[in-house]
């Protein structure tokens, strides 16, 4: 859980405190404030990354050479620092420097803004690295797995593209079985877990590519296609309500709360496995949802997770108990 947070040159923010609720706390304040850059700090100390963009510098309030965020929570100092011209990322857990893929299975920090709802949206890749991100951050020997899956493919398609010799490439199909095996189980599991969890109506369906055929059976083909047509990383994911798929036979609203669902059912098992209080990030949450399906979702949630929302009018938010946090247009000014 977060109690408080320090965040300097970072984004529009020169420099901000904020104290948080156990519960609910609203960022309230007009477009441009700086509401999307706390959150976004926030996930970048608990993940070591943005939701928004993949350049960290973009982070880097203009002019300045670093920022620093900050958090108190009740596993730790959280201390996440960038600097220039190194373009050195760290990020020290009380005041020891962590590695990130530690530090992100220790903060169960989970966004919900526009660009995440691209998992139900978009296309089948987004919802596949949805998936990666969730299961790495349950289980360090996943990452192992599909580490290790993504070597052995890039090794198979540097000898297709060469042309060696069979026996060659299907070496490396046996490492890349011995790997998709492994991600496979993994898949499924949480796949099932989460299925009992949702909602009813609510389902996830898992679809591993080509699971009865062994990739050397399509070696021939592939030699002629210079491409890997078969393995982990071609496996699926649909999103179902009522059976039909999300992305084709439901409307943005209903898109959205599929994926606040399935989201929220993450953050249930990550506490299950952790035994730690989720914390959920919420951009512009009321967009989209008309005020009673808002209320009934928060509902949902209040007291399971710590929820950090953003709004324009925080008085849509008056029947929750809240620490509120106004922001002003002139923030990037005065902070």
């Amino acid at each position: 859980m977060i109690r408080n947070c320090r965040i300097r040159n970072f984004r529009i923010l020169t420099e901000k405190e904020i104290q948080f609720d156990p519960n609910l706390t609203v960022i309230s304040g007009p477009n441009g404030s700086g509401k999307t850059s706390i959150l976004e700090a926030i996930y970048f100390a608990g993940c070591g990354r943005s939701f928004r963009t993949r350049n960290v510098q973009q982070l880097i309030m203009f002019s300045k050479l670093w920022f620093r965020v900050e958090i108190d929570t009740d596993n730790g100092h959280l201390d996440a620092r960038y600097r220039l011209p190194e373009k050195q990322k760290e990020i020290f857990l009380n005041e020891e420097r962590e590695k990130i893929a530690a530090i992100s299975t220790q903060f169960p920090f989970f966004i919900l803004n526009q660009k995440s709802l691209d998992v139900v949206r978009a296309g089948r890749r987004n919802t596949y690295l949805f998936f990666n991100k969730v299961l790495s951050r349950l289980f360090p020997a996943y990452i192992q797995a599909l580490s290790g899956y993504r070597t052995a493919l890039n090794n198979k398609r540097l000898l297709l593209k060469k042309m060696v010799r069979n026996d060659i490439i299907q070496a490396w199909n046996r490492v890349l079985e011995e790997h998709r095996m492994k991600l496979t189980k993994q898949r499924k599991w949480l796949t099932s877990v989460l299925n009992k969890l949702l909602p009813e109506g609510v389902e996830i369906e898992y679809l591993p590519s080509q699971p009865d055929k062994s990739l050397d059976s399509f070696l021939l083909v592939e030699q002629e296609k210079q491409i890997v047509l078969a393995g982990s990383h071609l496996d699926r994911y649909r999103f179902l309500r009522q059976g039909k798929d999300v992305r084709e036979f439901s409307s943005s609203g209903q898109q959205k709360k599929v994926f606040f669902d399935v989201i929220t059912t993450v953050g249930h098992l990550f506490h299950q496995q952790r035994g730690i209080k989720p914390v959920l990030l919420l951009d512009d949450f009321d967009s989209e949802f008309d005020k009673t399906n808002m209320v009934r979702n928060l509902d949902l949630v209040m007291g399971q997770f710590q929820v950090v929302l953003t709004t324009t009018d925080h008085q849509r938010f008056s029947r929750f108990q809240h620490q509120l946090v106004q922001l002003k247009s002139e923030e990037r000014r005065n902070n």
